[in-house]
């Protein structure tokens, strides 16, 4: 009898543990994670892959991320601003600069446009 209770125990201790388990992975909503940003250009009429690069460095390093591409963790309205602020700063940074080429530059969350910049006087040959 005393083998018994001890196997019982052991699978109710089981079953809560495995039930924390379970509850604890799920504790983030989904309301936390938001939907992938992106920093793309929607025309890039260039020859010097130096401006290209140097714009594309200064959203990425103003907003704070890592890539063209990327989640933030929050709300869509804290992140969103976040993400707008930095495309504030890089756009103050490049209105500073010259351009040779033509590039027209866009930040969305999923579908969502967040910012839309153009850089450069030279327009694309259509």
């Amino acid at each position: 009898m005393k083998k018994k209770l001890n196997s019982c125990g052991l699978v109710a201790v089981s079953f809560l543990v495995l039930t924390m388990l379970f509850f604890g992975s799920c504790s983030k909503t989904s309301e936390d994670v938001t939907e992938k940003y992106t920093i793309t250009f929607v025309t890039a009429d260039f020859t010097d892959v130096a401006e290209f690069s140097r714009i594309d460095s200064a959203y990425i390093h103003s907003i704070g991320v890592g890539g063209d591409e990327f989640a933030l963790y929050g709300s869509d309205d804290e992140n969103d601003a976040k993400v707008k602020a930095g495309c504030a700063k890089a756009q103050a940074f490049l209105k500073t600069l010259t351009f040779k080429g033509y590039y027209e530059l866009r930040v969305m969350r999923g579908l969502n446009e967040l910012h839309v910049a153009v850089y450069g006087t030279k327009k694309p040959d259509k």
